[in-house]
């Protein structure tokens, strides 16, 4: 399918239309950074907050969102960009609302507030690009397309929140940070991205950065095989994965392969 972004297609140029909510002396603003219109994200030392909230959208259970940032300056351990989506359960009168979480610093990925999370080696001062995907609840993060989690159920129950609404933030607390996003998009269908560094007999095999076996989005004792080659986060030459999944799981490939006990299957990439 074609994506046509309905729900919101921003482009920077004018950030009027997001709603301000920045605390102690952090700063969310337009400016002109890298050639490119961004909204800046500023968040000095200290208990200091950049906010910006985008409501006027209708969130389902299933959607696609990207957005393309760079981290300027980055100190402590807290994210370089944090990122909540509050679904429309509440305005149906339901007593709670899913918000879609998900956040990174120049070493991690993190979803559900870190309770899933992958190991990367993200550079600063490069753009990225994120792309969140959402099929009923289950969810899957690119980073420069290449997925590095897939198949995790939201698990954020947010209660007492407005719903429909979509925040970029960046805490001071630990340390000074400077984030830019030059774009942020979002439609109500769910697409996943269809390419892979690596394919065999026609199939697109997932490969990933250093994922960990016992790593929670695999909790079924899905294992990883290991290759060298250039990361598309990170300028040098790294360990890969490869996960092992079941010959029966929804994305087994054809490749298969014996680990020493029993036949598996490359994973390929989900549709």
């Amino acid at each position: 399918m074609a994506l046509d972004w309905d729900l919101m297609d921003e482009d920077m140029a004018d950030i009027s239309d997001w709603t301000d909510f920045d605390e102690g002396t952090g700063e969310s603003t337009q400016v002109t950074f890298d050639g490119k219109s961004c909204m800046k994200l500023d968040a000095p030392n200290g208990a200091n907050v950049a906010v910006r909230d985008y409501d006027p959208v209708a969130v389902g259970l299933s959607f696609t969102f990207e957005f393309s940032f760079y981290i300027a300056t980055h100190t402590g351990t807290w994210g370089g960009i944090y990122v909540q989506i509050r679904d429309n359960d509440l305005a149906a009168g339901q007593p709670n609302g899913y918000a879609f979480r998900l956040s990174t610093t120049d070493a991690r990925i993190n979803l559900d507030g870190g309770n899933v999370f992958a190991d990367i080696d993200l550079e600063k001062s490069v753009w990225h690009t994120v792309r969140f995907v959402v099929v009923n609840k289950i969810q899957s993060l690119w980073i420069d397309d290449r997925l590095y989690l897939h198949g995790h159920e939201v698990d954020h129950i947010s209660t007492g929140f407005t719903p429909n609404e979509i925040f970029f933030f960046l805490y001071g607390d630990d340390g000074a940070k400077i984030t830019y996003i030059d774009w942020a998009r979002m439609d109500s269908s769910a697409e996943q991205l269809s390419t892979s560094p690596l394919t065999i007999y026609g199939e697109k095999i997932v490969t990933r950065y250093r994922q960990n076996t016992d790593d929670p989005i695999f909790p079924n004792g899905q294992e990883k095989l290991r290759t060298y080659g250039n990361t598309r986060v990170g300028a040098n030459a790294e360990v890969l994965s490869i996960p092992i999944v079941a010959t029966n799981d929804t994305n087994a490939s054809n490749v298969h392969i014996y680990d020493g006990a029993a036949v598996k299957s490359l994973m390929k990439l989900p549709t």
